[in-house]
């Protein structure tokens, strides 16, 4: 156990803070530059955690945080985690962790989405960058506290899964109408959670969903 650990620390070396600042400033470079060949081959360490010498052989495992291509991958032994992805729309990285902030990257090229919405994501583009549609359906699912509004801001348009999402809103907002249902459910958000939501919809457009028709029917008050 101890041999496989110290294998998987000598297998993926961590440099020191400036020089993975410098790797992470040129990663973004060539990414908003539109070097896809640099861009696509990019892999090195940014983070890693290693157990403490002594510790049982049952602690945990190793740990390693990495940018390859495209993403932001966690890397143990026995699986791979993807942490974040990046979006040419956005030209920023969506994702659920932000391994960046200690290398004082300010302001973060991340914005935060739900785990599962993260690997959602990544299932459906692969290694490839995320592409405009899925990157404005994360944007806008962001990490609200509501599992219906994020499942109809990602599942395709009437699929059985949203079906049934749409089904089990309008019977919890005593509303029959799936579009009149899903504007009461986004009127009981917050003021903040709104007006992150119509920044997004003003900056990016919408999507093809209900959610994005329900955004489109606020517009129109809005503008009234």
């Amino acid at each position: 156990m101890e041999k496989l650990k110290r294998n998987f620390a000598d297998k993926y070396k961590i440099n020191d803070a400036q020089q993975i600042k410098q790797d992470i400033l040129q990663w973004q470079f060539d990414i908003i530059n539109g070097d896809d060949s640099a861009v696509r081959l990019t892999d090195f360490v940014i983070s890693m955690y290693k157990p403490m010498k002594g510790k049982s052989r049952s602690g945990p495992d190793p740990y390693v945080v990495k940018v390859q291509g495209y993403q932001v991958i966690g890397i143990q032994r026995n699986w791979i985690s993807a942490l974040s992805i990046y979006s040419p729309l956005a030209k920023l990285l969506l994702g659920h962790c932000d391994p960046f902030s200690q290398y004082r990257c300010d302001p973060s090229p991340l914005i935060n989405t739900y785990l599962a919405s993260t690997h959602y994501a990544i299932e459906a583009v692969g290694i490839d960058p995320l592409d405009d549609d899925m990157t404005k359906r994360l944007m806008i699912a962001g990490r609200s506290q509501d599992n219906s509004f994020i499942r109809l801001c990602l599942d395709r348009r009437n699929n059985s899964a949203a079906v049934n999402n749409i089904r089990w809103m309008c019977q919890r907002m005593s509303v029959p109408d799936p579009l009149l249902a899903m504007v009461k459910l986004i009127n009981s958000f917050n003021v903040e959670e709104r007006k992150r939501i119509l920044d997004v919809y003003d900056n990016y457009g919408t999507i093809d969903t209900l959610v994005g028709d329900a955004l489109i029917h606020l517009d129109k008050f809005r503008t009234l």
